[in-house]
């Protein structure tokens, strides 16, 4: 919108590219929301594409290169007196495997997590509560 005003002519020429920025600004706005709306939409079909995964699922992908980082971590942890509860443990694991770069996303339920963790805990006895 222009503004008229007798003090001078360029007055309006600068109200006029005041005017045009913020159109400009809303542009971008409304693209960058659009491009959010777009990625939200997009995880949102990914989500729908999981795969509900097993205990074998879920031993094939902690192969001995992901269980090595886990161990030697809470080691470390153990060696300075750290409780190494079962939410540790498990918390960790999914921090690992939320890093791995898989091709399709998969869904552990909270039993195949429990059942991993007794196996865990059987083969790692250092690490009892």
């Amino acid at each position: 919108m222009l503004v008229k005003t007798p003090l001078c002519s360029g007055c309006i020429s600068t109200v006029q590219v005041h005017n045009n920025i913020t159109g400009v600004t809303k542009n971008s706005g409304m693209k960058r929301s659009s491009k959010r709306f777009q990625k939200k939409e997009d995880s949102e079909s990914t989500a729908a594409e999981s795969i509900v995964g097993t205990l074998k699922h879920l031993n094939l992908i902690f192969s001995e290169d992901f269980r090595k980082p886990l161990y030697d971590y809470l080691k470390k942890l153990s060696g300075v007196n750290f409780p190494i509860e079962d939410s540790l443990i498990v918390g960790l694991a999914k921090m690992i495997i939320d890093e791995f770069p898989l091709t399709e996303q998969i869904f552990f339920a909270d039993t195949v997590w429990d059942q991993w963790l007794t196996n865990y805990r059987k083969q790692h006895p250092e690490f009892e509560e």
